[in-house]
């Protein structure tokens, strides 16, 4: 295919089965080129053309139709078609020459006034409406201006229709001209929905911009140009534009930042114009890095900066340290600042000092530990500790640190301090420390470890701890928090933390510990400690409600044996040993797992848990049904159980994804029967339907949704007539065909029933039956008026 001459050239007419390609071509064009390029709807008895063009599949096409006057049947139409693959857009430069030779015109240069292209651009852009033009002469033009205006990889966004649109009530019809440029399916329609991209004062620069491709900003800009798809997208570039502007033609601190933030929000790291943009920036604002405002560093700090390029933040904190200016606007600003904002300011000022080589930030920690006693801080700390998200997930880098980068100074803070800002702060910076600040104070040092679990048995700084998965100290946890009844008393069990701690500590080969104490041993130790408790209900919601759904904590359950307890929970939640809510999370848990229990008793346990309340929440229903122990029969269950107000899509994609058809079908006929909460899920399940039943949602949504550019072609009417007929007429096929005033011996008997109402309608199509399709369609609904799908039918054909 690479080595043809594109476009190639199609012509499309009548001829005796119906409107077809009638010239030779050596490519496999899209079928739906057959129907675009027939009939235009709604066209008046004298019309003179139809220019339209758009992507179709893997092609764009653009066909120029006209009345074919050589042909007696009514209605008949020639299309001449231009078509290329997507792929080769971007070197047709010249469309003059194919505009001429689909036209059948001489060789005429297409052009447009300057204030006219400024309006087709400004309301592709602006404007919510996509009406371009109703002057008939200036189509041509239209679509030779746009094309050579927009760059390469946009044409295949170009979509332009002809539509006759009624324009009062003595029915005149005139042709007018829709434009969309942006990714829309490809059909007939007389609406387009348009989304606002840019505010009217932009609007004339944006177009002048498109216009001129030979400016130096747009020869400036070109590659990022290219990397967008449509209009809709081009105040990214726009904003870019300004702010380059503004930093030539001041280039301070201020505008250096804009400038890079707008170049980071394109989403474009590869672009080349956008690496020059950040490398400019970057090397500006460590030139300045002295210039810079405390505000300005908090600006910088939030910009997603690439790996390659960084803000030398540690020179300017040594620099103010050592001036005792930082700690001084800091607390001013603390003390002022709202509480969400001072946390988060705090959290940058310590990613700017320890998140990064601590070989550059010797010099600082000594002044920076007179910021780490102050009240003030200290306070704020406490309270960021409890936020992951901006403190220890933020701050935990993968740098390794060694003994000799970490500064005596800084070892002494942390030992006469608290010992939860110590470890806290030692978790957070130094997670992936072989010989970590953290390894020193606590794994070198068995006192220190049971000092600080003694202290604070339920925090999260234990968690940190374990995570390190060193195998000695693993076997002191092991031995020091779960065989010492002491702490065991002291814990709360239903913090997930210490079950977090105890798997943490199981994950070790069991040769490594005695025999007894296996994981296994562990596992059944612990179960038994929160199944025996007084209040295991509480214990349990508390973890579940955490977990959600839990591989770690899903293994305990799986691992117990006495399964007989847990079912009984289930079974029985009127006796308040686990409450209702978390025995169908339990259930879900053992579910996911696939356990060993027959299915029988996994689906009577759910309909037993659906049956107790009268609709379940859509959650629950759309997690159930994704267990792969879940017939169709217990997932219809459910489903007739749930508030379908969310979520549509997702159910939608489960059932298609299972090839449920049963359920496909129950919610085809809720849709046809006006359930409009199904409208989400009905794309997905289409699939699911027979081809009679396609056919039918199809007749339905034209009727009912037309703004939906849902179209319905000649051949599948046929196709709906002949399912209707040999539906409903059967064997009636002579009395049907004589009283539509067909003759009888354009019928064939041989065949089954539905052959033989394939063959009557293939003959009635081509002009056999008086106006056809309507003429059957009237039979249709005089002898059944309340079928829906007659109606429908009925409607469509007007």
């Amino acid at each position: 295919m690479d080595k043809m001459a594109w476009p190639k050239y199609l012509v499309f007419g009548y001829t005796s089965r119906g409107h077809k390609l009638i010239s030779e071509t050596d490519i496999e064009f899209p079928i739906e080129l057959v129907s675009l390029t027939d009939i235009p709807p709604s066209q008046p008895s004298s019309w003179e053309y139809t220019l339209n063009c758009g992507t179709i599949d893997t092609y764009f096409a653009i066909w120029y139709t006209t009345p074919d006057l050589t042909q007696t049947r009514s209605g008949s139409v020639k299309s001449n078609v231009a078509i290329w693959p997507i792929t080769h857009l971007l070197e047709q430069e010249e469309i003059d020459t194919v505009l001429n030779q689909l036209m059948g015109k001489n060789i005429i240069n297409f052009s447009l006034p300057h204030d006219e292209c400024l309006t087709i651009l400004n309301t592709l852009i602006d404007s919510n409406s996509v009406c371009l033009t109703n002057n008939i002469e200036q189509w041509p033009n239209i679509i030779s201006f746009l094309w050579k205006s927009l760059w390469p990889k946009a044409r295949q966004n170009l979509s332009l229709h002809c539509v006759f649109k009624e324009q009062d009530t003595t029915s005149l019809l005139n042709p007018i001209l829709y434009c969309v440029l942006g990714n829309y399916e490809l059909s007939w329609t007389d609406r387009f929905s348009k989304v606002k991209s840019h505010s009217i004062q932009n609007r004339k620069n944006i177009s002048e911009f498109l216009l001129n491709k030979h400016s130096e900003g747009f020869l400036f800009f070109k590659e990022l140009i290219c990397d967008y798809n449509n209009l809709n997208e081009l105040r990214i570039v726009e904003k870019i534009i300004n702010n380059y502007q503004e930093y030539k033609k001041n280039p301070n601190i201020p505008n250096s930042i804009k400038l890079l933030r707008a170049s980071l929000s394109t989403g474009k790291d590869k672009n080349s114009l956008i690496i020059k943009l950040v490398e400019e920036t970057t090397d500006f604002i460590n030139k300045n890095i002295n210039n810079l405002d405390i505000d300005q560093l908090f600006t910088l700090a939030n910009i997603p900066l690439p790996p390659d390029y960084s803000i030398d933040i540690y020179n300017w904190m040594i620099s103010n340290l050592s001036n005792n200016f930082n700690l001084e606007k800091i607390e001013i600003i603390l003390k002022t600042a709202s509480e969400k904002k001072s946390y988060k300011w705090w959290s940058e000022i310590v990613l700017a000092g320890f998140s990064h080589n601590i070989n550059k930030t010797n010099g600082l920690a000594s002044e920076y530990l007179s910021l780490l006693s102050n009240p003030i801080i200290s306070q704020i700390i406490e309270n960021i500790l409890t936020d992951k998200k901006s403190f220890e997930v933020k701050l935990c880098d993968k740098s390794q640190f060694s003994e000799e980068n970490i500064t005596k100074n800084f070892l002494d803070f942390c030992k006469k301090n608290n010992w939860y800002h110590a470890h806290a702060l030692a978790a957070g910076y130094f997670y992936d420390a072989k010989e970590s600040l953290t390894h020193q104070l606590t794994f070198n040092n068995s006192q220190s470890l049971q000092t600080l679990v003694d202290n604070y048995p339920n925090s999260e700084i234990i968690y940190a701890i374990i995570e390190y998965k060193n195998t000695s100290i693993l076997k002191f946890v092991t031995n020091r928090i779960l065989l010492d009844k002491k702490i065991l008393n002291n814990i709360d069990l239903g913090n997930y933390i210490w079950l977090k701690v105890w798997l943490n500590c199981l994950d070790i080969d069991n040769k490594i510990l005695p025999t007894k104490e296996t994981k296994e041993y562990y596992i059944l130790y612990i179960l038994s400690e929160i199944i025996s408790n007084n209040n295991p209900e509480k214990i349990l919601n508390k973890i579940i409600q955490t977990l959600h759904i839990d591989d770690e904590i899903s293994n305990i359950f799986l691992n117990y044996d006495n399964r007989d307890l847990i079912w009984s929970h289930i079974e029985n939640p009127q006796k308040n040993l686990i409450l209702h809510s978390v025995a169908e999370k339990i259930l879900t848990l053992l579910a996911v797992k696939n356990i060993s229990q027959p299915e029988s008793l996994l689906s009577q346990k759910i309909i037993q848990l659906a049956q107790q309340k009268s609709s379940l929440p859509l959650n629950t229903i759309i997690q159930l049904i994704q267990w792969r122990s879940i017939n169709e029969e217990i997932a219809r269950y459910l489903l007739s159980h749930g508030s379908w107000k969310s979520q549509g899509n997702m159910i939608g994609i489960i059932i298609s994804q299972n090839k449920w058809k049963n359920i496909a079908k129950d919610i085809y006929s809720s849709y046809k029967s006006g359930d409009k909460t199904f409208k989400e899920t009905i794309p997905h399940i289409k699939a699911l339907l027979s081809k009679t039943e396609r056919l039918k949602l199809k007749l339905f949504e034209a009727r009912s949704f037309p703004t939906r550019n849902t179209i319905i072609s000649h051949h599948e009417i046929n196709e709906i007539i002949i399912e209707l007929c040999a539906e409903l007429f059967a064997d009636r096929l002579k009395t049907i065909w004589l009283r539509a005033g067909g003759n009888a011996s354009d019928l064939v008997t041989n065949g089954t029933i539905y052959d033989q109402w394939v063959h009557a309608i293939n003959v009635a199509s081509q002009g056999k039956i008086h106006k056809y399709p309507k003429s059957i369609a009237n039979i249709l609904s005089q002898e059944f008026p309340r079928n829906e799908d007659v109606r429908n039918l009925v409607q469509l054909l007007g």
